[in-house]
């Protein structure tokens, strides 16, 4: 894990700027998407199969103050989540391999930035979780990447039940829930067991490389009992570009690959002066153009792959929209 020092660090220089978490949205059972309106992460679609009893989106969680994943990001109390559960693996199936496993892959929608945002999983007790990913150019991850990742194991939830926090893996980059045993140390010891659940043991990533994918393999370690995760996805908001949006203003096709079309004719008039401009997701002016029609394009070709906001506005109107650039 990190060091004290860093995540004081990592709490100062984000505290700079507003967080924002995921909103989900399901599209059918097992699927949907995640948006942001102005943060730097780019939005995403996450799917999940496997042995899954139940996929729903929470928003009524509780998590106690003082771990870095909301020194970085904000109160995650009542913030949503995707909450996974999985079928048991069956009577007198205590000691063989485990067959309960579902896998979740969110696909962002352009490269993500390599800082500035995170996850978080919850509820890892008596399961094993394992962390996987795609980096923008198609490659594999490697586990070392991962390692580095890895900010806090903690206890989501401080109750009477003491502290429970998970394991973390390193030769497999996987976590180990709190309630395996204590020689239980690696993921490929994995069989099932019969072990207590016990109160929101979690942990905190900061993805360092950008990504086209992640993905989370989630096993069941009960023979008979339902066990479940939630899962958490936050990211900086630009500080100074939030969201303003005017239903007069159409900005086309979204992702872009060469060409944006801007169409604000419902809106415009040759008696106000209006501008453009771009900024990356980092929040850095990029390029800045006089509007001079009601309709116009922007030749997107020779920006790099990735996230952009585009603001339009005069002295008594402003439209920003976030686009997805894609090559």
């Amino acid at each position: 894990m990190k060091k004290i020092y860093l995540l004081i660090f990592l709490s100062a220089a984000l505290s700079l700027s507003a967080q924002e978490y995921a909103d989900f949205t399901m599209l059918g059972p097992q699927e949907g998407t995640g948006t942001f309106v102005n943060a730097l992460l780019p939005d995403f679609i996450w799917n999940i199969t496997g042995a899954v009893n139940n996929c729903s989106i929470l928003g009524n969680e509780l998590v106690d103050d003082g771990n870095a994943f909301e020194s970085n990001f904000g109160q995650a109390d009542n913030k949503e989540n995707l909450y996974i559960q999985n079928y048991p693996n069956g009577d007198s199936t205590i000691g063989t391999p485990v067959l309960s496993r579902s896998v979740m892959i969110l696909k962002f929608n352009s490269p993500t930035p390599v800082s500035g945002w995170g996850f978080c999983l919850v509820d890892i007790d008596v399961e094993n979780v394992v962390i996987s990913a795609v980096d923008q150019f198609g490659n594999q991850v490697p586990v070392s990447s991962i390692n580095n990742w890895l900010i806090e194991l903690f206890d989501a939830n401080l109750t009477e039940d003491g502290i429970n926090i998970p394991k973390w893996d390193s030769v497999h980059a996987a976590l180990l829930g709190s309630d395996t045993p204590a020689g239980y140390v690696s993921y490929s010891d994995t069989v099932i067991g019969g072990m207590a659940s016990s109160e929101a043991p979690a942990a905190f990533f900061m993805p360092d490389i950008a990504l086209d994918s992640l993905i989370i393999v989630f096993e069941n370690l009960q023979d008979t009992y339902f066990t479940s995760y939630h899962f958490f996805i936050a990211s900086m908001s630009m500080s100074d570009i939030q969201n303003h949006s005017n239903p007069l203003v159409r900005l086309y096709p979204n992702p872009v690959k060469n060409a944006l079309q801007i169409d604000l004719s419902n809106h415009f008039s040759l008696n106000k002066a209006y501008s453009l401009n771009i900024f990356n997701s980092n929040g850095s002016l990029v390029s800045k153009t006089i509007i001079s029609s009601g309709h116009f394009t922007i030749d997107m070709s020779d920006y790099p792959r990735g996230l952009y906001f585009i603001e339009i506005k005069n002295e008594n109107f402003r439209h920003i929209e976030k686009i997805n650039v894609i090559h």
